[in-house]
């Protein structure tokens, strides 16, 4: 897939199809796949029982290798910009804000850290409203 050295929409969602497919095949409970963030990136969730995680947890691991190259690359290519950054913080402000959550308008690194530090929900609520609206995938301000 990475001959050409680009990554295509479509090789990266095969890429998180057959991970998807592997997880489950290893007996891990995964969900399915929801395209998110202006339908850009592909989310789900999976689930070990604690009883056993020594078993499935490297499975999952070799699941998730198996194609990470091409999820990367994909990641790398569609990074944002610094002003897709600066839009999405100016958005969080504004939203956290309204939330009735204390930041400045003027929002600096140190403001965004301490608010991950001990998340409130009015700020993941913000966080994941910015980065769907935006299509920042881990963005936090």
């Amino acid at each position: 897939m990475l001959a050409d050295g680009e990554v295509t929409f479509q090789e990266y969602e095969q890429a998180i199809l057959s991970t998807i497919t592997c997880i489950s095949d290893a007996g891990i409970t995964v969900g399915t796949p929801e395209l998110k963030y202006q339908r850009k990136y592909y989310w789900y969730d999976w689930e070990i029982p604690g009883d056993k995680a020594d078993e499935l947890f490297p499975k999952l691991d070799a699941c998730t290798g198996a194609w990470l190259p091409i999820v990367d690359a994909w990641y790398l290519e569609i990074a944002p910009t610094e002003e897709e950054i600066s839009a999405g913080r100016r958005a969080l402000v504004t939203c956290l804000r309204d939330a009735g959550i204390d930041i400045p308008v003027e929002a600096t690194e140190q403001d965004f850290a301490r608010l991950r530090s001990s998340p409130s929900p009015k700020f993941l609520k913000c966080v994941e409203k910015v980065r769907e609206e935006f299509g920042l995938v881990g963005f936090a301000g």
